[in-house]
């Protein structure tokens, strides 16, 4: 009796393991604690503004582990900032690219908005609309709430540009 008791203890114990194990792999960026430590470190760079530690740290990250999709976004937004927009349209492309290969579908609609706001701050009103409602569109499949709500905030923004106020107000509203 007492060897079931620690057979099952045993068990229980190495399922708890396996099923951690997989909650954690599943839901971290990365499994590479090194390039996500990186990460959080670049995150800090961006927010002081040291634009040139932001690229050196994300390049490193991308080097390590190709597959951590933030790393692209944060040089993206990094680049932007330094106004070189064919960079920060490399990385934006870059990041949407590895979200359509994981099927990623939150990080793939984030990115179309990304870069549908790029396009808008430039001025690119066609392209921007079209990101805009890619991502809407995406969301919306995915069920994805929280970038739904974002692309329909951008596409009033859009629309207050236009003058178009009571569709941007609707658009509000709907967000």
């Amino acid at each position: 009796m007492k060897l079931r008791k620690i057979c099952l203890l045993w068990f229980l114990i190495l399922a708890f393991a396996i099923a951690l194990a997989t909650c954690l792999y599943i839901w971290l960026p990365t499994v590479n604690p090194s390039a996500y430590y990186l990460y959080l470190r670049s995150q800090k760079l961006f927010v002081i503004g040291d634009n040139q530690g932001v690229i050196r740290t994300a390049s490193r990250i991308i080097k390590i582990d190709p597959a951590f999709s933030d790393s692209y976004l944060l040089l993206a937004h990094t680049y932007r900032r330094l106004g070189d927009k064919n960079s920060a349209l490399k990385y934006y492309f870059d990041h949407i690219l590895l979200a359509e290969k994981k099927r990623d579908f939150k990080r793939r609609a984030g990115g179309y908005i990304e870069i549908g706001w790029f396009y808008h701050i430039e001025g690119e009103y066609p392209k921007a609309f079209n990101f805009y409602n890619k991502a809407f569109d995406l969301a919306r499949r995915s069920n994805d709430k929280l970038n739904e709500a974002k692309a329909l905030r951008k596409l009033a923004v859009w629309h207050i540009d236009k003058r178009d106020y009571d569709l941007a107000l609707e658009l509000l509203t709907k967000s």
